[in-house]
């Protein structure tokens, strides 16, 4: 769960930031649902609670942060790994095969998108 703490407003994009209620992390991650679809996360407001999931965008490299693969999951039509870092805190990455059954992985975050937000998924996701 998620306590919303500000949200920036921009033309196309709004930057978010969210608590996470469990682990206290604070996140800066961004919304363009609202180019997309009617169906979107713009009924999030400051001060309310939520359920969501966050999208890493970034890459596999030696001098990421570490992150354990908890499960493979499927949100609205789409696949993804499902990783946890050291503070407990969940996200998703695009899937892509564990090699050796490897329990940790290693990754540079560039981004962080909403995909999920209650019961609403990402348009791009229920495509």
């Amino acid at each position: 769960m998620f306590k919303i703490e500000f949200i920036e407003e921009g033309i196309s994009i709004r930057k978010i930031i969210l608590k996470n209620l469990k682990t206290c992390t604070e996140e800066i991650c961004f919304d363009h649902t609202m180019l997309l679809s009617f169906r979107n996360f713009r009924f999030m407001e400051i001060g309310e609670i939520y359920c969501c999931k966050l999208f890493l965008s970034g890459k596999v490299t030696a001098d990421g942060e570490t992150y354990r693969f908890n499960r493979y999951v499927s949100i609205g039509t789409q696949h993804f790994c499902e990783i946890v870092n050291f503070k407990g805190d969940i996200y998703y990455i695009e899937d892509f095969h564990m090699k050796n059954h490897c329990k940790f992985i290693r990754f540079h975050v560039e981004r962080k998108d909403l995909i999920q937000v209650g019961e609403i998924i990402h348009p791009i996701l229920s495509e």
